[in-house]
């Protein structure tokens, strides 16, 4: 019974590393309503998958800082309805590796400055992802 309960504590551990909580995110909605701009990251999962939607509102902005100086996050996946991010949103993310942009996001992001400085660990993939979806700053 203790091996069991044992196995079951380290599959819940390793879960948390993975698992993406609206709970782990500071949230506002967009002026119109129709959207939630994501305030901030508190959360301490290293691979972050930011929902599509929160309580059934499409996420579609990040805002200034909002992942600023998170040294330990290594991965981000964007919403699908992403539309904006702000200002250094994910500066100096030093273990910053991937940036997953879903395929469905094809029009151009609106990108504030800055967003990515400081991330120099970025795959070139990533960056070309970024780039193709209208990034011009640097990492």
């Amino acid at each position: 019974m203790k091996k069991l309960a044992a196995f079951l504590l380290v599959i819940g551990l390793a879960a948390g590393l993975y698992a993406q909580d609206a709970s782990d995110f500071e949230v506002e909605l967009t002026k119109d309503g129709n959207g939630v701009i994501i305030k901030n990251y508190i959360g301490a999962v290293k691979d972050v998958v930011i929902p599509d939607t929160i309580d059934g509102v499409p996420v579609t902005e990040i805002a200034k800082a909002a992942f600023f100086r998170k040294r330990y996050i290594t991965s981000v996946t964007l919403p699908v309805g992403i539309s904006k991010i702000g200002a250094t949103a994910f500066s100096f993310c030093n273990a910053l590796v991937t940036v997953t942009v879903p395929d469905s996001v094809t029009k151009a992001i609106d990108f504030g400055l800055g967003v990515f400085q400081g991330c120099t660990k970025l795959t070139i993939a990533s960056q070309t992802a970024l780039k193709d979806r209208g990034y011009k700053g640097g990492f």
